[in-house]
């Protein structure tokens, strides 16, 4: 029986003495804990950005598409009014020589 008392004893001091290990390990693992909920929730903020992202870059594809088109149609109405001008210039001249050569001179 002295054996038994001895050991725990011996049994009951190891505890005390790993008593604030046990307490440090217990706060390790609600910080631990915490960290996981917070790397899940940081996680599902990083997919949804990427959503975001790939969503945003269909946008600016498409933008960048009618943004083209528009400096197409611009250049292709800009080339048309020049082509225009100088018809219209070209007329101007040709019914001048024409009204010189018809109109009746006076001399």
């Amino acid at each position: 029986m002295k054996n038994e008392q001895l050991l725990l004893a011996i049994s009951d001091m190891m505890d005390q003495k790993l008593q604030p290990i046990h307490e440090l390990l217990g706060g390790m693992e609600s910080r631990m804990n915490t960290m996981e909920a917070r790397m899940d929730k940081l996680e599902s903020q990083v997919s949804a950005l990427r959503a975001g992202q790939l969503d945003m870059s269909k946008d600016i594809k498409k933008l960048n598409n009618r943004i083209e088109k528009a400096n197409q149609l611009a250049l292709v109405a800009w080339g048309r009014g020049v082509e225009n001008r100088k018809w219209l210039q070209g007329e101007r001249k040709t019914m001048y020589i024409k009204r010189l050569c018809l109109s009746p001179t006076t001399t």
